[in-house]
């Protein structure tokens, strides 16, 4: 019994020491199935949806580019489905048969691509697109699912558990570069396997009522800043795949993949702790000015064009990591849909994606000011990002983005910024009620009296919420959510 409660002293301690590297290590072993199961998902997902794609169905008969269009498309279509029926979705996913039809897809999508390989077999455009197809939409019906895990979490939690699971794929990947195709294929089917199995496992320990009703009606409205955001991001990654096809070769794609996605997490690990993990200056403040490194690269060194798509890609890796934990943060601080904001942000990217390679290959095709399509592409990615930056304001947090108008965010700053230091530091809805009355200089005697609660139970949920922080004292106490304040606020 000792043992057991000094373990758990121990676990609460390091989970509160405030790093990134305690953050890491407590989510390695609180949250190992959710950590495998975004490992398996994020090497299976950045093996066929991003460039190296484009290598791995090289030596299909039908060409590389073909399964991608329908990847995109059905996932792009179901991310519609949730910004905009996002309680019907969440209505068909308490069917069993729904929540493991998507496991089913994503899987069975997997095999059918690989048998296409095998020497011999029988191979048609129908059977590709159809698996391209089940594909995405178990892809999309994933990243839903997760994202409404992730609400119960909050963003710190979730940092940790993604920049986990971000450095197990890319060594997954960078072992991927080395094995025959075949091999690959059957790899990329367990990964598959092992994303759903073990995101069924992690689910399992949520109500399932808790885990699809959250947020649900969805009571914000549209995050218009946070849209624009993630629509200059998406045209900044349309613009760096136009850009990056021309200075990869299919055969490195895969490890420099690889390497740009272990070195944004490195600076994700960097920053994070540097900026007390906020998110709002750490995607404006950092994602897009990188992004601006890149075309400062590919513009006073032109031949360089490989360096500067390799910091095109860790911006990328960067700003995913990022605007996950921004969606986990209106999902569990501002307790909106995580079904509709996940679908929303990432509608949004795939719009600006779609249109800015439309727009890059129009230009390209009428020779615009005599410019080619590298400069062209640049250009745009940095234009993008640039303009976005007029959208940062410290009270994007608070506002949501723009969600919520300004009568009811002086209502709720307060009510926000408790929310997300109980998520940040697991705080139970009693134990969150009385580090509020603590931040105001309320002694035991008065809140027992204003909850009802005797004074000996008030200093035991006293004394758990000193040892989830990390402090000894009511001042530290005060000093701390002071502190949370001025970084919400600056």
């Amino acid at each position: 019994m000792k043992k057991s409660a000094a373990k758990k002293r121990c676990d609460d301690t390091r989970r509160s020491d405030g790093t990134f590297q305690g953050l890491l290590l407590y989510c390695m072993h609180h949250y190992r199935s959710a950590c495998a199961s975004l490992a398996c998902q994020s090497f299976w997902q950045l093996s066929f949806f991003q460039s190296p794609a484009l290598g791995m169905f090289g030596d299909s008969p039908l060409g590389g580019a073909f399964p991608l269009i329908f990847l995109h498309a059905a996932s792009v279509a179901v991310y519609c489905a949730g910004w905009r029926y996002d309680d019907v979705l969440m209505r068909l996913a308490a069917r069993s048969w729904c929540s493991h039809m998507a496991g089913v897809c994503m899987i069975g999508g997997t095999i059918c691509q690989g048998l296409a390989l095998v020497p011999g077999a029988p191979a048609s455009l129908e059977l590709m697109a159809l698996a391209s197809m089940a594909m995405g939409v178990g892809a999309a019906c994933y990243v839903i699912g997760m994202g409404c895990v992730f609400a119960q979490w909050g963003p710190r939690m979730v940092l940790g558990v993604v920049s986990v699971a971000q450095f197990v794929a890319v060594l997954a990947l960078l072992v991927l570069a080395f094995l025959p195709l075949e091999v690959e294929m059957s790899v990329l089917i367990l990964a598959a396997a092992g994303a759903w199995g073990f995101f069924m496992r992690t689910a399992r320990k949520f109500p399932k009522g808790r885990l699809l009703e959250w947020g649900v009606p969805n009571s914000l409205a549209t995050p218009k800043k946070l849209v624009v955001t993630c629509i200059a991001q998406g045209v900044a990654l349309g613009a760096m795949s136009v850009f990056g096809a021309s200075a990869v070769h299919q055969g490195e794609a895969l490890a420099v993949t690889a390497v740009a996605f272990a070195l944004g997490m490195l600076l994700v690990a960097v920053t994070a702790g540097a900026m007390r993990m906020d998110f709002n200056h750490l995607l404006y403040q950092v994602t897009f000015p990188l992004m601006g490194l890149g075309f400062l690269v590919s513009t006073f060194a032109p031949g360089n064009t490989l360096v500067a798509t390799f910091i095109f890609m860790v911006a990328h890796c960067y700003a995913y990591i990022v605007i996950v934990c921004i969606n986990a943060y209106f999902s569990r601080c501002l307790k909106c849909s995580p079904t509709w904001i996940v679908s929303l942000t990432t509608c949004s990217m795939a719009a600006g994606q779609a249109v800015s390679i439309a727009l890059l290959s129009i230009l390209a095709g009428l020779a615009f000011w005599g410019m080619t399509i590298v400069p062209l592409s640049a250009t745009m990615a940095f234009l993008a990002p640039t303009a976005a930056l007029w959208l940062f304001n410290s009270k994007n947090p608070a506002s949501g983005w723009g969600a919520i108008s300004p009568v009811r965010q002086r209502e709720t700053d307060e009510e926000v910024l408790f929310a997300k230091i109980a998520s940040d530091y697991r705080l139970t809805t009693r134990e969150t009620e009385i580090t509020e009355f603590l931040a105001r200089g309320r002694n035991k005697r008065v809140i027992s009296q204003e909850l009802g609660l005797s004074e000996e139970t008030v200093k035991t949920h006293m004394g758990n919420v000193y040892r989830k922080l990390g402090i000894h004292s009511q001042q530290e106490l005060i000093d701390l959510v002071e502190a949370e304040r001025d970084t919400r606020d600056r």
